[in-house]
């Protein structure tokens, strides 16, 4: 988790609880593009090849505490 930047892992929490690209780039008030390109990114840093392995990752790492 640490080769993550503080944007990459608050994105990663929004894609980990549901929500869209479209609702992350809202609610974080950056282009969708700059959001697909931080989704592009997480995805090479942690080894996922998709929103549901993420969000896989995502909650083993919440049950290890690894995450707040």
């Amino acid at each position: 988790l640490k080769c993550l930047s503080s944007r990459e892992l608050s994105i990663l929490k929004m894609i980990a609880t549901g929500h869209t690209n479209k609702e992350i780039a809202l609610s974080l008030g950056i282009e969708l593009s700059t959001v697909k390109t931080h989704v592009n990114n997480i995805y090479l840093k942690i080894n996922a090849k998709n929103r549901k392995e993420a969000r896989e990752k995502w909650n083993e790492w919440a049950k290890q505490d690894l995450i707040s």
